[in-house]
């Protein structure tokens, strides 16, 4: 049987700042993030990753700044996506918190989420390099970053 090659199976984090700009029309960032999920999921092989943590907030932060529709529309989205295997949603235990809590208090930014800090220690562990996300943590943390952030 012939190994997989890397091409064959990647993994990419997503985080709550691609989801919720994917889901808002108006968002700032919804053209490159709706292209770059578009991009991920007809390539063969690739496989979204998330957690439990980052579908709390994202539902939340839908639901207060987009309305009960954009929050439903996500959920349903949601389902869909989980049903077709297309995203595999890491749910958080004891060892997962521990290694982000100590990220979380290893890191100076006051403005760094433990949500945050749990996706960054699920990458390392799991050995993700790519994250879609639009939040400037995920560079600082070493991952690859879809869409490519410039200066703004």
């Amino acid at each position: 049987m012939m190994p997989e090659s890397p091409q064959s199976s990647l993994r990419v984090f997503v985080d709550t700042s691609a989801f919720v700009a994917n889901a808002l029309e108006d968002d700032r960032w919804h053209g490159e993030v709706a292209r770059a999920f578009r991009q991920a999921c007809r390539r063969a092989g690739t496989t979204l990753v998330t957690t439990d943590l980052v579908l709390v907030e994202t539902a939340t932060l839908l639901r207060r700044v987009g309305g009960y529709e954009a929050s439903s529309l996500f959920l349903e989205a949601l389902d869909a996506g989980r049903l077709s295997r297309a995203l595999e949603v890491v749910f958080m235990d004891g060892d997962l918190l521990a290694l982000g809590r100590q990220i979380f208090d290893e890191w100076p930014d006051p403005r760094l989420s433990l949500t945050d800090a749990v996706s960054f220690a699920l990458c390392r562990r799991d050995g993700v390099e790519t994250a879609l996300s639009v939040d400037q943590h995920f560079c600082a943390a070493g991952l690859k970053v879809l869409p490519e952030l410039g200066e703004s």
